[in-house]
């Protein structure tokens, strides 16, 4: 498996790895299938932009499963520097729209691949730390954000911007009234609940049945169609209206949630939440406040 030679940082040679039928499911935000998709979504996670620097750090794999279709786990650490993003693409490169600080973070990455078809990924599931998203998405509450995201739809997106009927400073106090994230209680977790004693029991720090969601009206959800969008790509742009729009191909988004629930086995999880600290050195993710989030200057 590893002489396919991955990477998931590498993407030009995406092509040489996986296939139009191929998809990725990220846990807490949603399924993206082809090429094209996977990699816009994993540029929006893995490479330095208007929001955050990022780092890979060391990876371990784990062979899962073995056979004509073999399917190999990853567990890793990577890092977001919030405070030295790549602002190159704003128009006062000197901003910061986030609250700053970094995160140091494990991931869990189960790859199935397709050994008949020369080591094509057919998919691959990615899972954070239970805590990481809701985390992640409150370092986007801020006055900056709300004004660069409103700037986006206004000049990138003329036809959103009139359907909703906006001015600048309207656009902005509804930004700020989207909860960061659609917080809520799992599938599974209600399920343990009704199963055993009422009580939802935690397995580990990966498994304690809450969910921070991107994909329902969010900030988050807006903050990641916009990242696409000063990418390039319009079709991203009804995702970030604040009425329901359709988009090229039907869809709503950033408005209704489709239940992104644990996609993990319980020993996936198990090997997630038990070698991360043991090879890391620590349980799941460290969040570095700045001074306005901890009330005291943490960051030299």
């Amino acid at each position: 498996m590893l002489g396919s030679g991955y990477n998931v940082t590498d993407f030009e040679n995406y092509p040489l790895w996986y296939t139009e039928s191929s998809y990725m499911h990220l846990a807490e935000a949603g399924v993206y299938s082809g090429i094209e998709s996977i990699t816009e979504y994993v540029k929006f996670g893995a490479y330095s932009g208007p929001y955050f620097h990022f780092s890979l750090g060391t990876r371990i794999p784990i062979a899962l499963s073995a056979g004509a279709e073999c399917s190999v786990g990853f567990i890793g650490e990577f890092f977001l520097d919030l405070e030295n993003p790549d602002t190159t693409s704003l128009p006062n490169e000197e901003t910061i729209l986030t609250k700053g600080g970094g995160m140091h973070v494990t991931a869990f990455n189960s790859i199935l691949y397709d050994l008949a078809d020369t080591f094509k990924i057919k998919s691959a599931r990615i899972y954070y730390p239970e805590g990481f998203m809701g985390e992640y998405a409150d370092k986007f509450a801020t006055d900056e954000m709300a004004e660069f995201l409103c700037d986006t739809m206004r000049t990138k997106c003329p036809d959103v911007w009139e359907h909703n009927i906006l001015s600048q400073s309207k656009c902005k106090r509804k930004i700020r009234k989207l909860p960061t994230v659609d917080r809520k209680t799992s599938k599974a977790a209600k399920s343990r609940m009704k199963a055993k004693d009422g009580k939802a029991k935690a397995k580990n720090v990966f498994d304690n049945g809450l969910t921070n969601g991107w994909k329902a009206n969010s900030l988050a959800c807006r903050v990641l169609h916009t990242q696409f969008l000063v990418k390039g790509n319009a079709n991203h742009c009804p995702h970030i209206s604040f009425k329901p729009m359709e988009d090229v191909n039907g869809n709503i988004k950033c408005h209704t949630d489709d239940g992104i629930d644990n996609i993990m086995t319980e020993d996936e999880l198990f090997l997630h939440g038990h070698l991360g600290p043991i090879f890391f050195g620590y349980d799941g993710f460290t969040n570095t406040e700045t001074e306005d989030e901890a009330g005291e200057e943490v960051l030299e």
